[in-house]
């Protein structure tokens, strides 16, 4: 679902998507964005500065306006078709309207009282129900060679260009979104060392581990720590211990498998040695 709102300093756009596994739904990941910033992208002067293009849900309500536009269609954030009295009155504009709602796309010529007659043209993005219009007067038009072959081009290529700054976007985004996923996956924000599932994963890659000492470390104190100190103290002290840890393992893996316990996987070695180096970090982290 894509919701649009008012926050204080302006309109937000969020975009909620569900998160699902074994086909079922175990929350959202949500993104918001300023609504200003597809203004601006559509604030570009078309044909002399006196085109104006908006983006608006199939039922008119609008995505994005120009921040600068003196139509008196007042298409608007929180108005659909039918809240728009000038544009129920208009017998071209109002079979737009309906054509838009049953998914059709076309050209349509309209004039209202204190403005020049108009050609907008209507195409849909192919995103959710978004469609693309674009208002020209018709003088410009006709100045041009040829109506149909200047609006094409016009609606192409601004629909060109609007689509790859889109699609850029997107996977910009959604790049982002996967690392983001990945983070909280496979590492315990706490100390940033592997959570179980990577620690799985990773000895399972392992080309043999039977070559490795599997260390267990618990930490019992910890609880105490937050019930004498409060969650400040111990998320501190959880941040300090994780950096040891991975300092201590060097490349190697460090786990926390759950509130209090730790896991490291240590390439084999002299054992005497690993039990001194052991202590020492034992104290470190005490």
């Amino acid at each position: 679902p894509v919701v649009s709102y008012n926050e204080s300093d302006g309109m937000v756009l969020r975009i909620a998507t569900p998160i699902t596994r074994n086909n079922t739904m175990i929350g959202y990941m949500i993104s918001a964005y300023a609504i200003d910033t597809y203004e601006q992208l559509l604030n570009q002067a078309s044909f002399g500065g006196v085109g104006y293009t908006y983006i608006l849900k199939q039922n008119g309500q609008a995505i994005a306006v120009p921040e600068k536009h003196s139509l008196v269609i007042a298409f608007s954030y929180d108005k659909t078709f039918d809240d728009i009295d000038n544009l129920k009155a208009n017998k071209a504009l109002w079979a737009l309207a309906e054509d838009m709602r049953s998914g059709g796309s076309g050209i349509s010529r309209y004039h209202l009282p204190g403005e020049s007659t108009k050609y907008i043209s209507y195409s849909s993005l192919g995103i959710n129900d978004w469609y693309l219009l674009n208002i020209l007067p018709a003088q410009v038009v006709q100045n041009k060679a040829g109506f149909a072959k200047a609006l094409s081009i016009y609606v192409l290529f601004f629909a060109v260009i609007l689509a790859a700054i889109i699609l850029a976007f997107w996977q910009k985004s959604s790049r982002e979104r996967q690392a983001v996923t990945e983070r909280y996956a496979y590492y315990d924000p706490q100390t940033g060392l592997y959570r179980p599932e990577k620690l799985k994963r990773d000895f399972a890659e392992l080309a043999n581990p039977a070559g490795m000492y599997c260390v267990l470390i618990c930490l019992n104190g910890l609880k105490n720590l937050r019930s004498m100190f409060g969650y400040q103290a111990e998320a501190s002290a959880l941040m300090q211990i994780g950096k040891a840890l991975r300092a201590y393992a060097n490349g190697a893996v460090a786990s926390r498998i759950d509130a209090e316990k730790f896991i490291l996987l240590v390439p084999n070695q002299d054992a005497q040695a690993l039990q001194i180096s052991l202590q020492a970090l034992i104290k470190q982290m005490e």
